[in-house]
């Protein structure tokens, strides 16, 4: 049995940075998503807000385009080329906000029969779920790291998964690496 007091719950308060707290080392782009980059270190907070998440009775969705300003050709990466877009919807789940890539395989007519069954056997995409680091107290805007998502695989795979007929010596890529992965530039459209 676990058990917490009123101490602990003002303690965790205590412990707990407001959005402005974080910020204030930040410059801050206005856009569809605010985006806030710390002078010092160069990371990147994404601002969510609570109309741009998806509830039970909305879905608010976004689509996420990628495109390569330069690559290794032998690689299959070459200057100018588009990736995949996906259809992805935010919705929070406790301290965490998960990206959710949303199935477009598959439309069902509103008059068919089969529309009662348009949830089975398709699953949804968790691609990423960062923790909150900060939110304002009435549930307005929600704050996360945007290294922990756009700096990773969550939303555009680089290296392509191992096939069965691969050899074991076949040339693979490797792993991003944390400490020479970075941010260049961000742009954060703000007449969306």
């Amino acid at each position: 049995m676990v058990a917490f007091s009123a101490e602990d719950d003002e303690k965790e308060k205590k412990d707990e940075k407001s959005i402005a707290e974080i910020l204030k080392d930040c410059d801050s782009t206005n856009g569809l998503f605010r985006l806030h980059q710390n002078r010092e270190n160069g990371g990147l907070f994404l601002e969510v807000k609570a109309n741009q998440l998806s509830g039970e009775d909305h879905q608010r969705e976004f689509i996420h385009f990628s495109h390569t300003l330069d690559g290794v050709p032998e690689l299959g990466f070459f200057r100018g080329q588009f990736s995949r877009s996906k259809i992805f919807t935010i919705r929070r789940h406790f301290d965490k906000l998960e990206f959710v890539g949303e199935n477009t395989a598959f439309y069902f007519s509103p008059d068919s029969a089969l529309r009662r069954a348009s949830d089975a056997n398709i699953s949804e995409a968790i691609l990423a779920a960062p923790k909150i680091v900060a939110k304002e107290e009435d549930d307005s805007r929600f704050l996360i790291e945007a290294n922990d998502v756009f700096l990773k695989e969550f939303f555009r795979q680089l290296k392509s998964g191992k096939k069965r007929d691969d050899k074991d010596d076949t040339f693979k890529l490797g792993d991003l690496s944390k400490d020479r992965t970075r941010f260049i530039e961000s742009k954060t459209f703000p007449d969306s």
